[in-house]
């Protein structure tokens, strides 16, 4: 019964005629060509003919003309003859045709008819002669009977003369006109040919043409068969989709509701078509903003849900409850110009649920990790604090009188402290690395003497065990890399300390390559060790694993080493793996990103942190202070100033101050100092640009050392200071030994003092104590309490203005300067989470990415607050009372 049209005939009685439809068409096609070819060959014929006929009668007329020339010339010369028979009485007939002759020459001589034939080199002689001979028998003939027959003899002889050249006009003549017709015919043969040519081309293309619009019409057709055929499966598609399918009119209007419509929203599609979506779809508390975006797009076009994807929104349902729905919207033109918009809506009710619940499962699984990481460093804190007291009180009591039985105890109980400081060391390291407090720094770091120096701390050991170390390493001149040397450090001494703690009498193998991509450098450990079953490959890296082996009650540890690694190596941006074979060995690897240092860059491993050198330089130990220096101190940040000045006053030398770059430059043009110490981040100018006008003047201090005051400087920064003609960098917080760099630097003597070296200082509170303790003693401790009151104040200031004030009225130079100037105090007075939170954003800031450092200004609040407690906690133990 499908079969069947609507009028009851089957299906293929319909398409049986076609076959001959299709006949007959190319039938009628074919006669039609053929037709009108027949036309095109009759016309041509046609033509070909009557211009065969016109050439014959035109070459026809001008062959007689030639021919009678001679004619005219036998008839005139037999009627001078004739004159000297009869006399007198046949002269008037003589004078006839004599002007029948000259007027014959005449039209020879010059007429455009024959212009062609006189051109010919013998036509020319004979024509001139004739013409000669007629124009001078023209007196005679033209004058008295008496003396026309007086002369007749005369004439007879002179025209008898001619006669060869009056035939040779003749012949000559009729033959080149013959010859030129044959010529003509032959052109207009080819030219006929070729418009033969050209029209069967012409019918040809014009067949073609028809073949192709037929063509066309044909796949016209099929394309409209498909388009119709697409239109009814859009429209099933449509219909049937489970998501709401809305489409309306600019005026809001609804033309199209489908099922999944009514499913999601309760309507049935004649409810809603007719209406507007404000009013039926639109909740409450969205609908002026609808109505407000809707006449904003269709006054300026500005479109911001019209095609920019998938938006989240809320719609409203028949009973007026209000759900979650995904949109994404479209617009498209109908045939009259009309613009149609095409809503697709889908219920997201159930996967907004699942995404809260996700994100508070997130949440409370995140808060355990902090939880538990908090746990760790205060923990590891809490241990370390009695264990330094202990080992120290170990240590001390070393030193008394002990027998040999207490020497030995005495050095159980040190080495299971050290062992024990060690795990707690790692513990600290990973709570730390998990809350992200670690930071990377990037240092020119010399890769071969890295290498080196962690092969010799392992040098003992691997020969204890039977081990040795072979290394693989780069040419000195792709030796300097950029990188953080602490971290690497860490990373090689526990790599290369696993293989030669599970490596008896075997061979370790460390090797540094450049892979070519992305500036990575890999570097790998190889071992002839126990190996590692393939079940454990991974899990090496966890946390707390150590795996059974064969020396595994010579080799303890907290299993950390490696998931510290781990975390150090991806904290750098870069990745660590292992391969290995039980009873073979293992090969260890990290590739880091390590780009090449600058060219005029030096390894500043040996250098003390606060220093950052611009110049190579040699150390030595500190020189005893000699006579006292005139220093200027130019430094925008008031406490910065004071510390600086306590200092060198209190070592005996004269300081004079300046609170920007052109005061300061100004300074050194009308005075004479010894040293300059040039802060970088100033109000008016900057120190770059005041040490380039001081170099460049020929002023009192043109000529003595500048060093940069800064509290943090990339190495771009660096290579900016010593172009400007800086001498020599030091980073904030400037202590007594790196300012007795810089008076040395001043005295000729360039060279930095053997200081004492220094613990690390406790990553997990906000204050360095020590720096306090460091600054007590240089300024006394009421002087420093009073310059904490006053970057207390100066703090709460600068963070109240960064966190309050309106996005839109910040200003990147301004926010810019800001934060360098709270970081150089934060540096001064220790305060190292504010200090690295503020040299963030500062790098943010200087590498272009302003709205990131913006968007995290807010983040300064609850580091000020932490950091302001410790200062009130440090000065109420400072001052019980």
């Amino acid at each position: 019964m499908f079969s069947e049209d609507p009028a009851g005939a089957p299906a293929d009685a319909q398409t049986g005629p076609r076959p001959r439809t299709t006949l007959l068409h190319y039938a009628t096609f074919v006669a039609a060509i053929a037709t009108l070819a027949g036309v095109v060959w009759f016309v041509a014929s046609d033509f070909a003919a009557k211009v065969e006929s016109l050439a014959k009668a035109r070459s026809d007329n001008v062959q007689w003309s030639l021919s009678q020339v001679e004619v005219e010339y036998l008839i005139f010369d037999q009627a001078l003859r004739d004159v000297g028979v009869v006399g007198a009485e046949a002269l008037p007939q003589l004078r006839q045709h004599f002007d029948i002759l000259y007027s014959r020459i005449d039209t020879l001589r010059s007429s455009d008819l024959f212009r062609e034939v006189r051109e010919q080199d013998d036509f020319q002689p004979a024509l001139a002669e004739t013409w000669t001979t007629i124009t001078d028998a023209l007196s005679y003939i033209d004058g008295p009977d008496q003396m026309l027959l007086d002369n007749l003899d005369t004439l007879i002889a002179r025209f008898d003369a001619i006669h060869d050249d009056v035939r040779m006009l003749g012949l000559h003549g009729i033959s080149f006109f013959a010859e030129r017709s044959d010529e003509r015919r032959e052109g207009i043969a080819e030219t006929l040919n070729r418009v033969a040519a050209i029209t069967l081309i012409l019918v040809f293309i014009l067949t073609l043409m028809i073949f192709v619009l037929w063509r066309f019409s044909r796949v016209l057709r099929s394309h409209a068969e498909d388009a119709r055929l697409s239109a009814d499966r859009m429209s099933a598609v449509v219909t049937t989709a489970l998501d709401a399918v809305v489409v309306s009119d600019h005026s809001g209007v609804i033309h199209e509701f489908n099922g999944g419509a009514e499913d999601i929203f309760g309507y049935t599609r004649d409810e809603v078509l007719g209406r507007t979506i404000e009013d039926i779809l639109v909740p409450p508390h969205l609908r002026t903003a609808h109505i407000e975006g809707f006449r904003r797009y269709l006054s300026t076009g500005e479109r911001r849900v019209i095609g920019q994807g998938r938006v989240k929104l809320e719609a409203r349902r028949k009973n007026g409850s209000t759900f979650p729905v995904e949109l994404s919207l479209s617009s498209t033109r109908q045939q009259d110009g009309a613009e149609i918009f095409v809503a697709f809506l889908r219920d997201i009710t159930s996967r907004v649920a699942t995404e809260q619940a996700l994100r508070q499962a997130r949440d409370t699984a995140m808060a355990g990790e902090r939880a538990k990481a908090e746990l760790l460093a205060v923990m590891s804190h809490e241990m370390r604090t009695p264990l330094n007291g202990m080992l120290g009180t170990l240590e001390l009591l070393g030193e008394t009188d002990l027998s040999a039985r207490q020497q030995k105890y005495l050095s159980v109980a040190n080495r299971s402290g050290q062992l024990l400081l060690h795990h707690v060391n790692d513990v600290l390291d990973v709570a730390r690395l998990e809350s992200g407090k670690m930071g990377i720094e990037q240092r020119v770091v010399d890769l071969s003497d890295l290498v080196r120096e962690v092969v010799e701390g392992q040098q003992t050991v691997a020969e204890a065990g039977g081990n040795a170390i072979e290394v693989s390493l780069p040419p000195a001149d792709k030796s300097l890399v950029l990188s953080d040397p602490v971290r690497l450090r860490q990373i090689l001494l526990n790599l290369v300390g696993n293989a030669v703690k599970f490596t008896r009498n075997g061979v370790i193998h460390i090797s540094v390559d450049r892979l070519g991509y992305d500036d990575m450098v890999e570097i790998s450990v190889t071992d002839t060790g126990i190996g590692i079953a393939p079940e454990d490959i991974e899990r090496v890296f966890s946390d707390f694993v150590t795996l059974d082996a064969t020396y595994d009650r010579k080799n303890t540890g907290t299993g950390l080493g490696l998931a510290i690694a781990r975390r150090m190596a991806r904290a750098m941006n870069g990745s660590i793996g292992v391969e290995s074979e039980p009873g073979e060995g293992s090969l260890f690897w990290i590739r880091i990103p390590m780009p090449p240092a600058p060219a005029d860059a030096t390894a500043d491993e040996d250098i003390p942190a606060p220093v950052v050198p611009l110049l190579p330089e040699v150390t030595t130990p500190a020189q005893p202070d000699h006579a006292p220096l005139r220093v200027l101190v130019v430094e925008d940040n008031e406490i910065n100033r004071l510390v600086v000045r306590e200092m060198l006053e209190t070592a005996g030398h004269t300081v004079t101050e300046a609170m920007d770059g052109l005061e300061g430059a100004d300074a050194a043009r009308d005075h004479m100092f010894d040293l300059i110490l040039m802060d970088i981040s100033m109000p008016h100018m900057d120190g770059i640009e005041a040490t380039r006008l001081i170099r460049s003047r020929d002023g009192a201090s043109s000529g003595v050392p500048i060093v940069a005051l800064t509290a943090h400087a990339m190495l771009e920064e660096i290579s900016r200071f010593k172009a400007a003609g800086m001498d020599h960098s030091l980073t904030k917080p400037i202590s007594r030994e790196s300012l007795q760099i810089a008076l040395n630097l001043a005295r000729g003597t360039p060279a930095s003092p053997d200081m004492p070296e220094k613990s690390a200082p406790e990553a997990d509170t906000p204050v360095d104590q020590s720096r306090l303790d460091t600054m007590a003693q240089e300024v006394g401790a009421e002087r420093l309490g009073k310059l904490i009151d006053a970057f207390l104040a100066e703090a709460d200031k600068t963070v109240d203005c960064l966190t309050t004030t309106q996005e839109t009225a910040r200003d990147d130079r301004s926010v810019l300067a800001t934060l360098h100037h709270l970081a150089g105090s934060a540096a001064v007075f220790g305060a190292r989470d504010l200090h690295g939170w503020l040299a963030e954003m500062e790098r943010l800031g200087k590498s272009g990415k302003t709205g990131r450092m913006h968007d995290r200004l807010p983040e300064i609040g609850p580091i000020w607050a932490r950091t302001r407690a410790q200062f009130a906690e440090i000065q109420t133990a400072a001052n019980p009372d």
